[in-house]
């Protein structure tokens, strides 16, 4: 396995904790991660999740208060919109990618100025509503929705609808746009086949 690499300073302090997560619940880095993505989402969908948070959190109640994986969980969500807060960067994703994916199966994301200007490029900044309507920016492929991320920057008054098959990016782009007060949807699916899990 290649050695973990970050193009943010402040992916790796996360990084540290959630190898301390893995080690503290007794599970692979990996599934501390996914726990870490539910535990998030979670929290911002309010009570409407709490059956799958409670039922997540479980693997990580072990151990004594103030060293048990759970501790860590709101812990690491504070560093990560501090984080988010100081860099705008999508932190969450290049988390993802140098410690947890390492480019699986050729899954990287589109470098961060490579969507800047995409969004620069396509989106109208002054487009609006028309007879009500909503206007819709659409990425049937979002990972962590930097795309999505850049296009509100350029026209926020746009709804955003990210799809993408792997259900850690669905759960990533619902995170990014939460945190940043985006309003859309993310749906985990193929968007080729037309088929959600």
């Amino acid at each position: 396995m290649a050695p973990e690499q970050f193009f943010h300073r402040e992916s790796e302090s996360l990084f540290k904790k959630l190898e301390h997560l893995s080690q503290r619940s007794g599970i692979s880095r990996g599934a501390a991660f996914e726990d870490w993505l539910t535990a998030m989402v979670c929290a911002l969908a309010a009570e409407t999740k709490e059956a799958e948070y409670l039922a997540m959190i479980e693997r990580h109640k072990a151990g004594k208060p103030g060293k048990r994986g759970c501790d860590l969980m709101g812990e690491m969500f504070a560093d990560l919109v501090m984080a988010m807060d100081k860099s705008d960067a999508d932190i969450i994703g290049d988390l993802f990618v140098g410690a947890i994916s390492y480019g699986e199966a050729g899954q990287y994301f589109t470098p961060e100025s490579l969507t800047k200007l995409m969004a620069q490029m396509t989106i109208d900044p002054d487009a609006r509503t028309e007879n009500g309507k909503p206007l819709y920016v659409n990425d049937p492929c979002c990972g962590t929705g930097r795309m999505l991320l850049e296009a509100s920057t350029v026209n926020p008054q746009v709804e955003f609808v990210g799809q993408d098959v792997d259900p850690r990016c669905a759960r990533m782009t619902a995170i990014n746009l939460g945190l940043r007060g985006r309003y859309g949807w993310v749906v985990c699916g193929n968007t080729i086949t037309g088929n959600t899990s």
